[in-house]
């Protein structure tokens, strides 16, 4: 089976989706740790500093 040929316009296009995907999981993961970190600092502190 022949090969398609590339065009040079489609391969930048599917290097910037890539990019873009990665970003995007990059990105996802970054606000769901700190989400993550919101939710439990209050919780140690108060469970470390709470104690008299």
């Amino acid at each position: 089976m022949p090969k398609k040929p590339v065009s040079p316009e489609a391969s930048p296009s599917s290097t910037w989706r890539k990019w873009i995907k990665r970003g995007g999981v990059g990105l996802f993961l970054f606000f769901f740790l700190k989400g993550l970190a919101w939710l439990i600092a209050p919780v140690l502190l108060l469970h470390f500093c709470g104690r008299s």
